[in-house]
């Protein structure tokens, strides 16, 4: 949702989740809700209104930052069950400009 020029609402999300689980998909990512208020609000209306089948399992993404990791847990309070996808960011610009560290700082977080 975030690569696209105008990403979707939270309500465009939740249409397009009725058609995900309508047609059966079992284990679903389901947005970078510390990086992004609609992903936030979709995560947390997936929770409140228990849109979460039983048998579907959420998955989310987040940056090895910790302010970041504990948004996404908060967001996350209250569902069954969930996959949390850490990823560090590799590239040059990310380590320099957005972790403001050399490679062994994005070593040591690792």
């Amino acid at each position: 949702n975030q690569a696209l020029l105008e990403p979707m609402t939270v309500e465009q999300k939740q249409r397009f989740w009725q058609q995900i689980i309508k047609v059966g998909i079992k284990e679903v990512m389901v947005g970078f809700p510390s990086a992004s208020q609609p992903d936030y609000d979709f995560v947390r209306w997936l929770i409140e209104e228990d849109q979460i089948p039983d048998d579907v399992t959420i998955a989310v993404l987040v940056q090895c930052r910790e302010h970041l990791i504990e948004k996404t847990f908060a967001s996350l309070t209250g569902v069954k069950r969930a996959i949390i996808h850490l990823y560090n960011s590799t590239s040059t610009i990310q380590r320099e400009r957005v972790f403001e560290m050399d490679r062994a700082g994005i070593t040591d977080i690792a």
